[in-house]
């Protein structure tokens, strides 16, 4: 997959340049566009796209001051009806303007640049990463949390939205902490478990 930075590079090189990211709900498509951002040179203009606020008005009213050098950035492209998604990119080339856009399907009219298929590994890592300072966590809701067939049955579930299986975890995490209150106070104890922060 294409880094942030050689996207940079790619633009940099021809600043007409017009591309898509393309992946399903939560795949990381804005956070990868959100890293691309600070690395590009040429002056740029950066839209999140809702339907309901009208999409293409807020495009049309951007590309209004906008002249050939500068790159247009659309974060939820698919917002755009089919005529609005082709007049846009009809007004970036007359314009001479590069043009990034992030969607959950290739488009007819931008060709896609990188597409995002996240796996059941890559979540497991990004898991394994997040729990690795969590030393107050109970070693068998570290093995659930990070196993690889789990996982992949709510990455399956989820339709590939990493996000959405992180919320599952984070669910997860509440419901352990819960429990470990509700034997503590049954105990009259302290927590020892998921919820006991680390001395």
């Amino acid at each position: 997959m294409a880094s942030p930075a050689v996207l940079a590079e790619l633009f940099r090189c021809n600043p007409a340049t017009r591309g898509a990211i393309v992946g399903p709900h939560g795949a990381g498509k804005s956070t990868l566009l959100e890293h691309f951002k600070p690395l590009l040179c040429s002056p740029h203009v950066s839209l999140t796209l809702r339907r309901s606020e009208r999409p293409f008005h807020t495009v049309y009213s951007a590309l209004a001051g906008c002249s050939g050098g500068r790159v247009l950035i659309l974060d939820g492209f698919e917002q755009l009806s089919t005529a609005a998604a082709i007049c846009v990119c009809w007004m970036v080339r007359r314009r001479a303007l590069g043009l990034l856009v992030s969607g959950h399907r290739r488009s007819l009219f931008v060709p896609t640049l990188i597409e995002l298929k996240p796996t059941a590994e890559l979540v497991q890592r990004l898991v394994v990463e997040r729990l690795a300072g969590a030393s107050h966590l109970r070693e068998a809701d570290r093995r659930r949390w990070t196993d690889l067939e789990l996982l992949q049955q709510w990455l399956t579930q989820e339709r590939g939205s990493v996000r959405e299986v992180f919320m599952r975890l984070y669910d997860c995490y509440e419901d352990s902490c819960y429990e470990d209150s509700r034997l503590s106070a049954r105990c009259g104890e302290q927590p020892q478990g998921a919820c006991e922060q680390a001395s």
